[in-house]
């Protein structure tokens, strides 16, 4: 069994919590935000998602000084969520290596990723390289992460977890 870091644990329980209740989690610089959607003028809903959207958020540790924004107000944020059937929360501080290891976890979550290769250079780093269903390639950093991979050649599945600090290109 992999041990995972603190930082992908806390990631991967933003992650599921968030998904359970039917929310959309995404990481831009240093702000998580969420989000979930319901028909336009549906009360209910926004009172269920404004009971929702703390337990989410409360889950990321912030390391320094930040702010918490977005729809769960009695005001105009909310008044807006409740026209528009979309209710978003943000959070700033949030601490960094938590944020990394959350976006790495929301890439690898993606159900369009169609190919994913794992080289070790001659460095002795490893290098990784996501393709999707649209050819779109995309990198992610590998440290501290598990990936679970099928060899053709051999028709087993393989485990690797990476320990080092990689660039990936």
């Amino acid at each position: 069994m992999v041990k995972l870091s603190k930082s992908a644990k806390v990631a991967q329980d933003i992650r599921s919590t968030a998904e359970r209740l039917g929310w959309i989690v995404s990481v831009r610089e240093s702000v998580m935000s969420i989000s979930k959607t319901f028909e336009k003028n549906d009360v209910d809903a926004y009172v269920k998602a404004y009971s929702q959207w703390y337990g989410i958020l409360s889950l990321m540790p912030t390391t320094r000084v930040g702010t918490i924004w977005g729809s769960g107000d009695g005001g105009v944020g909310g008044s807006h969520a409740i026209k528009t059937g979309r209710f978003t929360m943000n959070q700033s501080g949030c601490s960094k290596r938590v944020l990394t290891a959350l976006s790495n976890e929301l890439t690898l979550s993606s159900h369009h990723v169609k190919h994913v290769a794992i080289k070790l250079a001659n460095d002795g780093r490893y290098r990784a390289t996501f393709l999707d269903s649209s050819g779109k390639k995309t990198v992610s950093p590998l440290d501290g992460m598990t990936w679970t991979y099928s060899d053709d050649a051999h028709d087993s599945v393989q485990r690797v977890h990476v320990h080092a600090t990689v660039e990936v290109s």
